[in-house]
């Protein structure tokens, strides 16, 4: 391999990215990095002069290492499918260029797993990357910055949940500690709080059934040209028939190193094997697949039972603030999975399309649910109470008593605010719990449980 890159780097003629037509772009739905949804105004979102009361934020992990098994299965499958398409290039084969094969050439996994157990391997299974702490880290600072002077950070009033998993229990420290300055708030395990879908039988059984028999949707989309013809698209560019397998670990590795090293669309030569329309293709069959498992596809009342719990503890703070004008804790964080994040963006009542998401709908390109952009890596939903200043009260629907309508209930979606269901920018308290409270007293025992 040293003599082969000797020889290309002999013929190898400078490129730049704007050059790789064949990279459709750096997203790659539920394994989109968050720097691709980057927000960088750290101005304050809130009303000139008003008060944050309560920071509630609500989050996906960061972008992690594969499960150990699938890394030992890449440690195996692709150096010599790399090997492979070195020696098609070689042959003449293909239509990858030089600087393709010089990538190829310097490729190495970049998480790998010493033990060949594929069963019991644990200690480094699904870690967070390190970019997935400066995601959550980057973004702490950047909230820091948009209430610095208005709300008091404090680590005696903070409180960070997170599921029993490494990845999750780094996010909430790497974001605790830019938020707060410093890396000593204790991170609390809370399995019910940030991974609810985990204690609810029904849909267990519901999503094992979508897994073993896919979403008929899914299914039906295997069977069109443009699925079937991502094959003869990457014969056409490396001179390999891939199996099904061998296409998938391909996505998968492409979209995954790009997560780990999201400043470079060059970080992952893999991505190059696919087509513009290969990559929208799997963006279209991936965001109907969450659809249909972790969307508003699952049948009622499943569609939103999992975000149960972090619906509680919101209520349960929101109540404390209209009894007494304030919150003990004024800064919560609980960080969870895709599989909690998705359903309370349901509850929500985010991003829904008119119909349904069917395979005959493609390329929908103006469709609501676009995991790539709801839920990245280190999505979060962030809810803040702030207090108005006196002035401001008075040009608001009157409420019942003071309390509510001086404090209102602003709404953010990866660091933007944005309105509620119908464009309403803001709820008195009042208002949102008579939206949303329901959500705090659905039956999560009764309707989880298996008859």
């Amino acid at each position: 391999m040293v003599v082969l890159k000797a020889l290309f780097a002999a013929f190898w003629f400078s490129f730049s990215c704007a050059q790789r037509k064949d990279i459709f772009g750096p997203i790659f739905a539920t394994k989109t990095s968050y720097f691709v949804n980057l927000y960088n105004d750290t101005s304050n979102p809130l009303p000139e002069g008003s008060t944050p009361i309560l920071f509630w934020h609500f989050a996906r992990h960061g972008a992690r290492y594969f499960a150990d098994k699938v890394t030992l299965d890449y440690q195996e499958d692709l150096p010599s499918l790399r090997d492979e398409l070195v020696d098609r290039y070689l042959s003449g084969e293909g239509s990858l260029d030089q600087a393709t094969i010089l990538q190829f050439l310097d490729w190495k996994m970049a998480w790998t797993v010493s033990t060949g157990d594929k069963k019991n391997t644990t200690a480094t299974h699904k870690v967070l990357s390190p970019s997935g702490h400066k995601e959550n880290r980057e973004q702490g600072e950047r909230w820091r910055k948009r209430l610095d002077g208005a709300m008091k950070w404090d680590p005696e009033r903070t409180q960070i949940f997170s599921s029993e998993w490494e990845r999750t229990m780094s996010s909430g420290s790497s974001f605790a500690e830019g938020l707060l300055g410093q890396d000593m708030v204790n991170v609390t395990i809370d399995n019910l709080l940030c991974r609810s879908y985990r204690y609810c039988k029904k849909y267990d059984m519901f999503k094992l059934a979508t897994y073993n028999n896919k979403i008929k949707e899914v299914k039906k989309f295997e069977t069109y040209g443009v699925w079937q013809s991502m094959g003869s698209n990457i014969q056409a560019k490396t001179g390999l028939n891939l199996t099904d397998t061998q296409i998938k670990q391909v996505w998968q590795i492409c979209r995954m190193e790009i997560a780990w090293s999201p400043e470079s669309l060059e970080a992952s030569p893999w991505c190059s094997l696919f087509s513009h329309q290969d990559l929208e293709v799997w963006l279209f069959r991936q965001d109907m697949l969450a659809y249909h498992q972790r969307g508003y596809g699952v049948p009622a009342p499943l569609t939103k039972i999992t975000a149960v719990p972090p619906w509680k503890d919101l209520v349960k703070r929101l109540d404390e603030i209209i009894l007494t004008g304030d919150a003990k804790i004024n800064t919560v964080g609980m960080f969870g999975h895709r599989g909690s994040f998705q359903p309370f963006i349901v509850s929500l009542g985010l991003f829904e399309d008119a119909k349904p998401i069917k395979a005959s709908d493609y390329p929908a390109r103006d469709r609501q649910w676009k995991t790539s952009e709801i839920v990245p890596f280190s999505a979060a939903i962030d809810i803040i109470v702030y207090k108005l200043k006196d002035t401001d009260v008075g040009a608001l629907e009157p409420e019942k008593d003071d309390i509510a309508n001086k404090y209102r209930v602003a709404l953010f979606h990866k660091e933007r605010r944005i309105a509620f269901p119908g464009e309403v920018w803001s709820y008195s308290i009042k208002q949102f719990l008579r939206k949303y409270q329901y959500m705090a007293e659905m039956d999560f025992d009764q309707v989880c449980k298996v008859d």
